[in-house]
């Protein structure tokens, strides 16, 4: 969808997945267009604890689940090291950025403190963010801060499993959703 002339920055915590993401730009002949980056989304550079969940490994994350969250789920995890970067310091030397998807399974407080540069520059930026209060409160952040942090940038809000503009409070109020957040 970016064009001959766009790029996709693709920033992967999960070690298991990254070597598979790269496989799928190979096979797809992105290679010129797709840059992959194994690193974590953070506020800061940092090595951070990894717990890779072996079973639903897109639900892997920086938040720990309770033991007995595991075993209702079925699963089990390991904890490893990886790379964390502000994603800054990977795409500064865009000239500018469309789109932003942000799903890191509740560190989105996190990551988007890391792109505050980028949130300042690219004013006509859409962001495109799971929203799961449950699991930002897990990496230990208030879902009132992602709220806040979208606001602060002059964001308005727009949840598209109802299609249609959410209220910060409403917000709040959701278990989940998927949200796109943009200047008008």
């Amino acid at each position: 969808l970016v064009g001959p002339a766009g790029r996709v920055v693709a920033v992967e915590a999960h070690p298991a997945l990254v070597p598979l993401l790269k496989r799928n730009v190979a096979t797809n002949w992105f290679i010129d267009s797709v840059t992959v980056w194994h690193r974590a989304a953070w506020s800061e550079t940092a090595t951070l604890t990894f717990r890779q969940r072996h079973r639903y490994s897109a639900n892997s994350s920086v938040g720990a689940l309770e033991p007995e969250n595991l075993i209702r789920l079925d699963d089990n995890e390991t904890e490893v090291e990886v790379p964390a970067v502000r994603v800054d310091e990977l795409i500064g030397d865009l000239e500018r950025v469309d789109v932003l998807k942000v799903d890191v399974e509740g560190s989105e407080v996190r990551a988007l403190t890391g792109l505050e540069t980028t949130l300042r520059r690219n004013r006509d930026l859409r962001l495109v963010i799971e929203w799961s209060p449950g699991q930002i409160g897990i990496v230990g952040d208030a879902p009132e801060t992602l709220v806040d942090l979208l606001v602060d940038h002059g964001m308005h809000l727009w949840l598209l499993d109802e299609d249609a503009p959410v209220e910060p409070g409403r917000l709040l109020q959701l278990d989940y959703g998927n949200l796109v957040a943009q200047r008008e």
